[in-house]
């Protein structure tokens, strides 16, 4: 799923409240983010973010380090 930039402006936003720093790096019809810290308070923060947005689950790389959302 392509986030605009409005979006992800808006999520680094919600989450910078949070203390949480979300990097948005696109690349050639794709996009992801990196954190710069990992752990399961963070991947809660952004998965509660995204459960408002129908269609829209955060995938985690497996050292928690960065995500993507999906294609619907």
């Amino acid at each position: 799923m392509l986030l605009t930039l409005s979006e992800v402006s808006a999520l680094k936003a919600a989450m910078a409240e949070k203390g949480i720093a979300v990097h948005f790096h696109n690349t050639c019809g794709s996009q992801y983010f990196t954190l710069d810290e990992p752990g399961e308070a963070v991947k809660a923060a952004i998965e509660d973010y995204f459960a408002a947005r129908p269609g829209a689950a955060p995938v985690f790389q497996d050292d928690g380090m960065g995500f993507y959302v999906p294609d619907r």
